[in-house]
């Protein structure tokens, strides 16, 4: 008898949900949650993003830098001969007045005044030391405030570093045989390969879009599927048909759980698509590569990830859904759901982390943990069974919780006048008992 029963709200279950995703394919805004947004969020994104920093960048390029140049020493007139060689330098006459040691910089005592009032960029000064005769300190002075004037103060310091560097050549070359320089050099190797630094900035972030893409792929069909079966009235139509209220709930569930997982999967692949073909020309360094790319051996558990984290996220948000009476109650008690799923994984775009038992117990942190390592080519698996077993037990428990919510009539109706804390001061006190579920 058990058999028959099960097999029975099997095939409920599968024709309800199979119901529910046609249905679901149907409404724009679905397919826009789960299959658009997911696909073209990070080569749109990315493409707009990259173009203006380029356009914003290039514009800054263009404008020229007006600076000021004072107390010059005799012996380096080079520096203006350099500055004058830049094209996007302009010298602007600047007067020697200030005393020696009465100020930081030797600068005139206007130079500060015009560089606040945006008449004068940057401007560069040189204070005698009193540790040797012919000693200087070159002063770089600007606003980081302002664009103009901070890019004016890193074009002044890139050509004083260049002066200085062949001036520091030309002294040593004159205690120093030149042959003797050769004895000591300098190389770098990265051992490294391009699919580990691809794998690297991709663990890097990935793991937090991956959760909100997640979250988003179950926001709209948990709202959708319970909230706006009550704005439309269709609960009670949906509760008259030949299923138990089981396995009404039951196929809701996997059918938000899907297009979470759906969302979550897309948003992964096109993260990686979009990073390979867009960010790592302009990434790789003149003799380093980046490789973004999944490792495939890896790829049962970037699945399961997915599908833990959607179903655990598809069921707190349904659990708290159910008691909106129209789709945007649904959607203001959806939001702090939403708002705590990937918050915590805000703290983990940082480098040198990994999946330990102790992050292995904090729900959502642990699947974009489990992401993460997987991203990277490496899993732990005392820990990686570790989150597969809490994020189990979480399901277990926001669906036991979810199938004695759904016991009450006027929940499931949208009668029920308040939210989960209303329901829980009310109808789950200690011996409180949930009246006995009406028969469709």
């Amino acid at each position: 008898m058990t058999r028959i029963l099960a097999g029975a709200a099997g095939r409920e279950i599968r024709h309800l949900y199979l119901a529910e995703l046609r249905g679901a394919f149907r409404e724009r805004n679905v397919v826009i949650n789960t299959v658009l947004l997911p696909v073209l969020l990070y080569p749109v994104l990315l493409w707009v993003l990259i173009n203006g920093i380029l356009l914003v960048r290039g514009q800054a390029e263009k404008l020229e830098s007006r600076v000021a140049v004072a107390s010059l020493p005799a012996e380096h007139r080079g520096i203006l001969e350099r500055l004058a060689e830049n094209e996007r330098i302009a010298i602007e006459p600047a007067a020697d007045g200030a005393a020696a040691g009465a100020r930081r910089e030797t600068l005139a005592d206007d130079v500060e005044t015009r560089i606040a009032a945006g008449d004068l960029d940057a401007a560069l000064g040189f204070e005698p030391l009193a540790e040797r005769a012919g000693d200087f300190r070159a002063v770089v002075v600007h606003d980081s405030a302002r664009e103009a004037s901070a890019n004016a103060g890193t074009r002044l310091l890139d050509v004083l570093r260049a002066y200085r560097d062949d001036w520091l050549r030309t002294r040593a070359a004159a205690l120093v045989e030149p042959a003797e320089w050769d004895g000591f050099r300098l190389e770098r190797a990265n051992l490294a390969t391009s699919a580990q630094m691809g794998a690297m900035i991709l663990g890097l972030i990935a793991p937090l879009y991956f959760v909100i893409m997640v979250a988003v792929g179950c926001m709209y069909p948990a709202v959708d599927a319970t909230a706006g079966e009550h704005e439309r009235g269709t609960w009670e139509t949906t509760l008259t048909l030949a299923a138990s209220r089981l396995s009404i709930v039951t196929a809701k569930y996997l059918y938000v759980t899907t297009l979470g997982f759906i969302a979550g999967v897309l948003n992964l692949t096109a993260m990686t698509l979009s990073l390979g073909s867009v960010l790592a020309p302009m990434m790789a360094g003149d003799q380093e590569r980046v490789g973004f790319q999944v490792p495939w051996t890896m790829l049962p558990w970037l699945l399961l990830g997915a599908l833990l984290l959607a179903g655990s996220i598809a069921a707190a948000m349904m659990m708290v859904a159910v008691f909106a009476r129209s789709f945007r109650e649904g959607q203001a008690l959806v939001t702090p759901v939403y708002l705590l799923s990937f918050l915590p994984v805000l703290f983990l775009g940082r480098e040198g982390l990994e999946l330990t038992p102790a992050l292995a117990v904090i729900p959502v942190v642990n699947v974009a943990m489990l992401v993460r390592e997987v991203l990277g080519g490496s899993l732990p698996w005392g820990p990686a069974a570790l989150t597969v077993g809490v994020e189990l037990a979480l399901i277990a428990v926001l669906l036991a919780v979810a199938s004695r919510v759904i016991r009450h009539e006027d929940v499931l109706t949208g009668s029920f006048i308040g939210g989960p804390m209303t329901f829980l001061r009310q109808r789950m006190r200690r011996g409180s008992r949930p009246p006995a579920e009406v028969s469709p």
